[in-house]
């Protein structure tokens, strides 16, 4: 798994007064509409340098379609 892998969990890497349920996942810091990160909710949310390293991953502009790969 990916270190930030949209399914990991948030808990262990956040502030003591982040607004993020203990059971957030990274994919609640994507805005699914323009496949952005919420930045202010993250530097919010995270110390800097943790926050800058976050949204400096690039996020893909469209999902691919989903394919069958084994049946």
């Amino acid at each position: 798994m990916d270190k930030w892998d949209a399914d990991m969990k948030v808990v262990d890497h956040k502030r003591p007064n982040c607004v993020l349920k203990n059971d957030g996942l990274v994919s609640d810091l994507i805005d699914v509409d323009t496949k952005q990160w919420k930045r202010d909710l993250i530097f919010y949310s995270f110390d800097r340098s943790l926050a800058q390293k976050i949204v400096s991953i690039s996020l893909l502009a469209r999902l691919p379609v989903d394919s069958l790969t084994w049946q």
